[in-house]
């Protein structure tokens, strides 16, 4: 029947098409079946990406933060040539 969903084994759902004939079936695929390999390999490399954007906001937090050291020990060593 025109419409009505189909399931094509490890393909996806299909309906009838309008222009379907007993000679010429037509079918319009409506909702596709996912492959759980590529889900599995799709999530894994969304966790890689987010690891390696951790490490390198890890990174550039140890970065700015020398530079704030390094920055506070000169003002202290200006201080110090001021008061001797």
């Amino acid at each position: 029947k025109i419409g009505d969903p189909i399931q094509f084994e490890r393909v996806g759902f299909f309906t009838k098409d309008k222009d379907t004939t007993n000679e010429l079936p037509v079918f319009n695929l409506t909702v596709p079946l996912v492959d759980n390999t590529m889900l599995k390999k799709k999530k894994e490399d969304l966790l890689q990406k987010e690891l390696d954007k951790l490490k390198r906001e890890k990174i550039a937090a140890e970065r700015k933060l020398k530079k704030e050291q390094k920055k506070i020990r000169e003002q202290k060593k200006k201080e110090q040539n001021r008061n001797n």
